[in-house]
């Protein structure tokens, strides 16, 4: 069985987090996804605006996903899970630090290559397009 993790804070969750989390599934038997703690999510003032359970709710929800677990960095996920596939989005390519300690477990990094929105983007209102009065 090929294990595949991915991690990240879903908040909020969207449509970009959906494809990657797609993508990933695709790799593998067995898609955990690690949410980040609210105590370790450095987003900006008002964030999380969802708590962790919630986002581990919405997450849980998804049918490609298998086990969700609430963690304090996707560095803990790796240590604990030893995944056999980590998967991130491709903006953090070439910019990843936990690449080495997956590859220390005899794991592969794979980054996904769906486009990229950014939840703190969405929340500014950069992808909202409402019409005024």
């Amino acid at each position: 069985m090929i294990v595949v993790l991915a991690s990240g804070v879903f908040d909020p969750l969207h449509w970009g987090h959906l494809k990657h989390l797609q993508a990933a599934k695709e790799l593998g038997d067995w898609l955990i996804v690690a949410v980040t703690a609210d105590r370790f999510v450095n987003k900006g003032l008002g964030r999380p605006v969802f708590n962790q359970d919630q986002r581990a709710e919405m997450v849980r929800a998804l049918k490609i996903v298998d086990d969700v677990a609430i963690v304090e960095s996707g560095e803990e996920a790796i240590r604990i899970i030893k995944p056999d596939i980590f998967v991130k989005g491709k903006e953090y390519e070439g910019r990843l630090p936990e690449q080495s300690l997956v590859e220390s477990f005899g794991g592969r990094v794979v980054f996904t290559d769906e486009r990229v929105y950014s939840s703190t983007a969405l929340l500014s209102g950069r992808y909202l397009k409402v019409p005024s009065a």
